[in-house]
């Protein structure tokens, strides 16, 4: 390992000045420090802040640039403009690696840095990997291939046990889902009032934008109305026009227009923002904006509703909150007090779906 080392910071020192391409992750986190033992004030660590990172990303690599004391620097990338990556492609990595070495490759020159570095390692080169083609393209260096360091060793040189990387290898664990689970499906389907012989799609993931959620939405409104969708996700907001949907259940964040969907619903941890025209909402969490509920309007406890209102039925709960401009579809007297349908406290019945459509879920 020390002889490994050595070699790397000889490697780096023969650049005489590198930016190093840097996520953050623990192989370009170790390639850092490296890089800076070596070369002093002539690394420069570079990250893009892209619009397809996971939150808190830029933050943590901007502090761990800070421990070890290199100059950082951060430009913005903008793969999301090129379709080529937009429409999600199975070889999205390459045109996003491809934004992000192009970028370091003007930072360099600029800097007046012949050498551009990144993380990548031997065990990278045993996976499918379409950006390693695009770091050849940009004349890209991988010490750390070149050095021959491994995963295991680079994350044993920070002390790390291995209980704490966790590997989350592709493929199903068969002991948690398997056809025989059937009350796990039976469930989620009974939450969501989705009939066991109809075909549900699921969506499970983060980066909505990138990974074509918009397409699948616009697949979804051309599919018979006994086939429904799912989304899952942690942190999720949803934006613009909700039109491929028979059901709404949001229980992250949604900003957007809901022009002719069946059913709303928000749960306690939902927020909705812009409007809807639905037969029937049913709030347990937060709503502003204009709301139009055709049959009937619930508002549970802890429930919250500002904005412009029309219904043709009301049913509040105890605790629920309702607040602006209210009118019945009937007529145009504003209901002031508002009477409920069921004694404080209660619950009304739970409303039933007896026909299919598109059930899209955003989850917190």
């Amino acid at each position: 390992m020390d002889a490994k080392f050595e070699g790397l910071k000889e490697i780096l020192r023969e650049t005489r000045g590198a930016l190093v391409a840097f996520s953050g992750g623990v192989d370009s986190t170790f390639l850092v420090k490296v890089a800076h033992v070596a070369l002093g004030d002539r690394a420069i660590a570079m990250t893009t802040a892209s619009p397809t990172a996971p939150p808190g990303e830029l933050e943590a690599a901007e502090q761990l640039a800070k421990l070890i004391g290199c100059r950082h620097i951060t430009v913005p990338s903008h793969e999301l403009d090129n379709p080529s990556f937009s429409q999600n492609p199975v070889n999205r990595c390459y045109f996003c690696k491809d934004e992000l070495y192009r970028i370091c490759r003007a930072q360099a020159d600029q800097l007046g840095l012949e050498t551009v570095v990144d993380g990548t390692n031997l065990d990278d080169l045993k996976d499918h990997r379409p950006g390693l083609k695009a770091a050849k393209e940009w004349r890209i260096r991988h010490p750390l291939v070149e050095a021959r360091f491994t995963k295991e060793e680079i994350r044993h040189y920070f002390g790390l046990p291995d209980e704490k990387l966790p590997v989350i290898h592709n493929g199903v664990d068969t002991e948690d889902f398997h056809p025989r689970l059937r009350q796990h499906r039976s469930a989620v389907r009974g939450k969501f009032n989705i009939p066991e012989n109809a075909r549900l799609f699921l969506f499970v993931g983060s980066g909505f934008e990138r990974k074509g959620v918009a397409v699948l939405l616009d697949v979804m409104a051309q599919m018979p109305p006994h086939v429904f969708l799912l989304i899952v996700g942690r942190d999720i907001t949803l934006s613009g026009e909700i039109s491929a949907c028979d059901r709404l259940v949001v229980e992250g964040q949604v900003e957007a227009s809901l022009p002719s969907a069946r059913i709303i619903e928000v749960a306690p941890t939902g927020f909705f923002k812009g409007s809807a025209d639905v037969e029937e909402a049913d709030i347990s969490g937060r709503y502003e904006g204009e709301l139009i509920a055709r049959d009937r309007l619930i508002v549970r406890a802890g429930g919250r509703i500002r904005g412009t209102i029309r219904y043709g039925r009301i049913v509040i709960e105890s605790g629920g909150q309702i607040s602006g401009d209210m009118q019945t579809l009937e007529g145009t007297e504003p209901a002031k007090n508002p009477k409920s349908d069921i004694e404080p406290g209660g619950d009304p019945e739970n409303p039933s779906s007896t026909r299919g459509g598109k059930s899209l879920t955003a989850k917190k």
